[in-house]
């Protein structure tokens, strides 16, 4: 089902048209964020890619763009599993062995399926593991759903998907590390919202308590004594950046590689790096600092853990200035579709503004001093404590917006660089818990403005008329 699309526009004379406040919000629906400064990068997996070989690329891509680690590990094992899924047929019976040691009672579980689902095109992997998961979405596909429930039936999915895989692991290996633990708690958070989001738009509920089962039996094999002495190789991912120290240096890099089993030749060198699940090796992409930004050099290194130290000051570079707290990023982007559902009874629409049009919306913002109008979350009851130091359209692809803040954004675009007053909102923009501009106002269907106009113009001549009397 195609959206809907509408043309947004203002009324220049009205003071209620247009944008009146700028809100600092942890997802700016035109996606571009000042921790990002560039749309994502497009990563697919590639034919015969392991999901270790995909994740070590996708995860550094999705960081780089913005994302928190958490989100970027999701998403890369959303697209892999999305892609690369295999069909599971003639797995053996699934024995899930609850920690006897617990006094817990063992509980074997025998499936008999001939397949895994389908579901609207993604193949689940270890549905096996949960027969009620699978007779849940196998009602969902059963079901007459439109796009927007398909794709979060698809979601929900993948989420369940990869906390049943977490549990296999975690049995198999008879403890739970804390990485473990605490993905599988975010995604079955993240499970039960969407499946509640689902349940209004099917108007039905749908009991899936069952998850919280799956949560005890990973937190059975949780044992934070036994886990203490991992925790420092637990904690290092890919993506992270990280220090070491060397005889007369301290260097910093991102972490691109992370090696497991065997030896690989650290890139650019002729060091065989060594790793284990117990000792892994580190293949580190070595950064430094020009022009008050942290960039890579194109040179690796190799290092284990216990030479190195996490350092959060690499994925913080994109912020135009730290020490004055200075946020520079877009505020609307021609053409750009954003996603907008009003209320459960609606269908969901797209709305855009022209290049034309972002720039009467800029310039009637700055003319009417709305520089001070700012709010987080858009709540009105909590203010930004940001105020605009600089507005300005993108006038050409050299513009600064691309040459000095690295955004890439296109002709038309609407850059605002501010500077936040308040500590607290400073600390919430570097934790990523504010990440860009989102434009709060009032705005008009661009195929209504012409008649509105006509309706003026013929206000204006009968004034004119009346005062000539």
């Amino acid at each position: 089902m195609k959206r809907k699309v509408i043309d947004l526009d203002i009324l220049e004379h009205l003071e209620e048209s247009g944008v009146a406040t700028l809100s600092l919000v942890d997802r700016p629906a035109i996606e571009i964020q000042w921790r990002a400064f560039k749309d994502q990068k497009f990563v697919e997996p590639s034919a015969g890619e392991s999901e270790d070989e995909f994740l070590n690329r996708c995860i550094p891509v999705l960081l780089d763009e913005g994302k928190d680690q958490e989100q970027a590990i999701a998403i890369c094992y959303s697209m892999y599993e999305t892609k690369m899924s295999i069909d599971t047929a003639g797995l053996p019976a699934y024995v899930d062995e609850v920690n006897e040691d617990k006094d817990k009672k063992k509980v074997e579980i025998e499936i008999e399926m001939e397949e895994e689902l389908d579901i609207y095109g993604y193949r689940t992997r270890y549905f096996y593991i949960c027969p009620l998961a699978y007779k849940t979405f196998q009602h969902f596909v059963e079901s007459n759903l439109d796009d927007d429930a398909i794709g979060m039936v698809r979601a929900a999915a993948v989420i369940a998907d990869r906390v049943f895989q977490i549990e296999k692991e975690v049995v198999e290996a008879q403890a739970t590390t804390p990485e473990q633990m605490k993905e599988a708690l975010v995604l079955i958070d993240d499970f039960y919202d969407v499946i509640e989001e689902l349940d209004k738009i099917m108007g039905m509920t749908h009991d899936v308590s069952y998850m919280d089962g799956h949560a005890e039996v990973i937190a059975s094999y949780f044992n934070p004594e036994v886990n203490v002495a991992m925790a420092a190789v637990e904690e290092l991912k890919v993506g992270d950046a990280v220090s070491w120290k060397t005889a007369d240096q301290n260097p910093r890099g991102r972490i691109r590689e992370i090696i497991r089993n065997g030896g690989k030749t650290v890139p650019g060198t002729s060091f065989v790096l060594q790793g284990s699940p117990e000792d892994p090796g580190y293949i580190i992409e070595i950064y430094e600092k020009k022009d008050d930004k942290w960039q890579s050099t194109g040179q690796f290194a190799g290092r284990k853990a216990d030479s190195i130290l996490k350092n959060v000051e690499l994925w913080r570079q994109v912020f135009a200035s730290q020490d004055e707290q200075i946020i520079v990023g877009p505020a609307l982007i021609p053409d750009k579709k954003i996603y907008r559902k009003d209320d459960d009874k609606t269908p969901a629409y797209e709305v855009r503004f022209s290049r034309e049009a972002i720039a009467k919306i800029a310039e009637k913002f700055m003319r009417e001093l709305r520089g001070k109008s700012t709010n987080i979350q858009h709540d009105g009851e909590k203010p930004g404590e940001t105020y605009v130091m600089e507005s300005w359209i993108v006038e050409n692809l050299e513009d600064k917006a691309n040459t000095v803040y690295d955004l890439d954004l296109p002709v038309g675009s609407w850059v605002v660089k501010g500077r936040v007053t308040d500590p607290k909102v400073w600390e919430m923009v570097k934790e990523g818990k504010l990440t860009g501009w989102s434009v709060e106002g009032s705005f008009l269907d661009a195929s209504e403005i012409e008649d509105l106009q006509k309706d003026r113009d013929l206000y204006a001549k009968i004034v004119k008329i009346l005062n000539q009397e």
